[in-house]
């Protein structure tokens, strides 16, 4: 394949470090864009869900894991010392209630790790 035709992945504008970014992050049929920041779970967009929390699961699907401190950095401008806990508590509450096979996963003193739910 020649270097023109791979594909070339549309890049957006980080808002909090200022870098250029992937505009999509997916999981399997979870996607997730950054310009307009939304949540899309097989092909169906998932409405009124505050940009700081697609923000955090954009960070955990791309990375698949991040740092209690990477994602404090996201929340500059909402940092109480509890933000993060209740926003990672929606997200979760998000992924269940919309039936996304995902959890995110507390990994002690260190941050989060996005990974498949275990079928019951």
């Amino acid at each position: 394949m020649h270097e023109l035709d791979s594909p070339i992945e549309e890049m957006g504008h980080c808002p909090t470090c200022q870098r250029d970014i992937p505009l999509r992050a997916a999981r399997g049929p979870l996607l997730v864009t950054s310009e307009p920041w939304r949540i899309y779970w097989q092909g169906k967009a998932i409405e009124r869900v505050p940009a700081m929390q697609v923000r955090l699961l954009y960070v955990l699907v791309r990375r698949g894991e991040a740092t209690i401190s990477a994602l404090d950095m996201l929340l500059r401008e909402d940092a109480t010392p509890q933000a993060l806990r209740v926003h990672i508590l929606r997200l979760r509450r998000l992924l269940r209630v919309e039936g996304i096979p995902l959890e995110i996963e507390n990994i002690h003193g260190w941050g989060y790790r996005l990974v498949d739910k275990e079928p019951t």
